[in-house]
């Protein structure tokens, strides 16, 4: 199924699941919706490989563990993101994106020292500070991927 296609039906799922009263069902079918539409942008406005690997883990860790406040999967997951984190950092990236490099840069930094201070306020066991870090963590990764805003790449 194509991406207009996915988006299509994830919308039809979601006005479906809104008519209903399951709040599990409509969550879900709004997740859904979310990432058809996330993909399908992904193809006009692409962001880098290592960002997009980023998101990934983010994304699980914001929208399922943090609202279930699941402290373990978090921590748990953290390395990853940290990984990913680091990846960011060291990204290349297209040369439709030269203007942007410096930009680029601080945000990748500010986003890995999110990360670094997420990963200490897990390991010290402290869940307001994994709360705040995971939104924190969040707001710098949006700041992140609006640089990659008004990007096209030429096809």
């Amino acid at each position: 199924m194509d991406g207009v296609a996915l988006l299509k039906k994830a919308v039809d799922d979601y006005n479906i699941a809104a008519a209903g009263a399951d709040n599990q069902a409509l969550l879900n079918a709004a997740e859904t919706l979310h990432a058809a539409f996330e993909n399908l942008a992904r193809v006009i406005m692409p962001v880098s490989r290592e960002v997009d690997a980023f998101h990934q883990v983010l994304y699980v860790i914001y929208h399922k563990y943090a609202p279930d406040k699941a402290y373990d999967k978090v921590r748990s997951a953290i390395p990853d993101l940290l990984a990913k984190a680091e990846a960011v950092v060291n990204a290349s990236l297209p040369s439709a994106m030269s203007e942007k490099k410096e930009v680029f840069q601080k945000a990748a930094a500010a986003l890995l020292e999110a990360v670094k201070a997420l990963d200490a306020a897990a390991t010290a066991g402290d869940r307001s500070g994994v709360e705040t870090g995971i939104e924190t963590v969040h707001t710098r990764y949006q700041a992140l991927e609006k640089v990659f805003e008004n990007v096209r790449i030429p096809i």
